[in-house]
Formats: structure tokens, sequence, C-alpha cells
């Protein structure tokens, strides 16, 4: 069975608090240790272990992540504290990772930087790029006109057809 994938128009508020308490759990271990363990494998761990708290908005999204921290926190750094036990513990059977298909923070900076436009985001690359394209394709016919105008003007058989 084929499972089509998509740009999600939904997010899961719980990542990023899971990640942020395992991050800050992980900080608080001897280095030998931090770096022994996956932290993927940890922040996926624990949010196996707490309740999933999806939106589909920025409100929603920003109300979720406070739901979550007012009544949720004890359970995020218990689920946070199982998955970097069950992560160094390395018994994995299945040891092929996910490929990722989003695109970073990193990268997008990347393309507001070179599309000299700040306001580049998932919703809007599309778009942006486009027009990006299009201004190129604009410019780049004009800079052709312009040449074969130049070109024509400087044929001695265009000055004989327009004596006649």
């Amino acid at each position: 069975m084929s499972i089509e994938k998509s740009v999600s128009q939904y997010h899961n508020a719980m990542e990023p608090l899971a990640s942020a308490e395992v991050d800050r759990q992980l900080q608080n271990l001897p280095q030998t240790t931090r770096e022994s363990i996956n932290k993927v494998d940890a922040i996926a761990y624990a949010l196996n272990r707490l309740p999933a708290m999806y939106a589909t908005t920025e409100e929603g999204w920003y109300w979720q992540q406070e739901r979550a921290k007012e009544s949720l926190t004890n359970l995020i750094s218990q689920a946070a504290s199982w998955g970097i036990k069950a992560a160094g513990r390395k018994a994995k059977v299945f040891t092929t990772p996910l490929k990722t298909e989003k695109v970073s923070e990193e990268t997008l900076q990347k393309l507001r930087e070179l599309l000299e436009c700040e306001d580049v985001c998932m919703e809007t690359l599309v778009d942006v790029v486009e027009e990006a394209l299009l201004k190129v394709e604009s410019r780049t016919l004009t800079r052709v006109s312009h040449i074969n105008c130049q070109q024509t003007a400087d044929l001695p058989e265009l000055d004989k057809l327009l004596v006649r």
C-alpha cells in the first residue's frame, strides 16, 4: 500500500516540547554519555508516551503548547527521561532512518537571502520562487530584445530599407 506524502497542514504541538526537554536533560549528563545517546530515538520514545496535541492554525498551535506546559510538564519530563534511558540501551531492531522531506530553517534563511525576500516560509515558498523566476525571465527577455534592437540598428541594409 502506498501512502502519499505531502506537506502537513497539521502539527503535533507536543513535538518541540518533548525535544526541548530531551535536550535539557541530555545537557545534565556527562559528555560521553550524551554522545552515546541517539537524541532522535529518545524524542520518538518520549512522544510515543505522551498525548498527541495537534493543531491546524497558528493560534491553535500556541494554545496547545500553553495547555501542555500548564498541565503536562511533569509527564513530559518523565517521558523524556524514559526516552533517554531507552535510547541508551541501543537494542534497536530497526536501523534504517526515515528520510526527511522537511526544509530546514537554515535552508529557508538561505532562500530568503538569495531571493531578497524575508517573507519566505513553507507556505509561501512556491509563490516566492515562481515570482522570482518570472522576474528573471522578464529581465532576460528585455535584455535580449535590447540586444536584438541594437544589432538590427547596426545593419547597413536596414538603413536602405528605411530610406525607401
